[in-house]
């Protein structure tokens, strides 16, 4: 390396090109309040003319809590276990408790946003299951690794709105009492 010279990441081929090298070559986005602007379909186009699936759904909040009541669980639940997700799916007892943590989330979300399909926490789980075993959070390296957990706005996010719209999430509330001393890193 030479010095004073930042040195170009691998996958950076030059300042503002990125190589993209992801599984999930997808990026889900839209307008907050539903509607179609210009923004949007301008990105997309960019985003389209860079070889990216750019996808703008009728209703974002829709695709935010599909995603919020996969990851919640996720997240937990691998945390929890410090298990990738094949495991956990393949084992009656861990497959039914990340089934039912799915539903509670799912639960919250209609209580929130019009409209959310009925069989949500069914259609997330389904998409688990065609994902590799070795999957699993963010969260789960992240506490491994003995750093801050995003527990607060995943499980707390779901016991928190639960509690406003009247939505009872034990689960959730087991979560985040089991994992609270790890919030900040590894306690001690």
């Amino acid at each position: 390396m030479i010095p004073g010279v930042a040195r170009i990441p691998a996958d950076i081929k030059s300042p503002g090109v990125v190589r993209h090298n992801a599984d999930f070559d997808m990026l889900i986005f839209g307008e907050s309040d539903g509607s179609r602007s210009q923004r949007c379909e301008q990105f997309a186009s960019v985003l389209q003319d860079a070889g990216t699936t750019a996808i703008i759904p009728e209703n974002i909040n829709h695709e935010l809590w599909a995603k919020f009541v996969m990851q919640a669980s996720l997240s937990s639940v691998t945390a929890l276990t410090r298990l990738n997700l094949g495991p956990l799916r393949e084992n009656v007892q861990s497959a039914d408790l990340f089934q039912r943590s799915m539903v509670e989330t799912a639960q919250v979300g209609h209580a929130i946003v019009a409209g959310l399909h009925p069989d949500i926490a069914a259609q997330q789980w389904k998409f688990l299951a065609g994902l590799p075993g070795k999957v699993h959070a963010s969260m789960l390296d992240d506490l491994v690794r003995g750093k801050r957990i995003e527990l607060d706005y995943l499980s707390g996010d779901v016991v928190r709105l639960g509690a406003l719209h009247g939505v009872a999430t034990p689960l959730h509330e087991i979560f985040v009492a089991t994992l609270a001393p790890f919030v900040y890193g590894t306690p001690g």
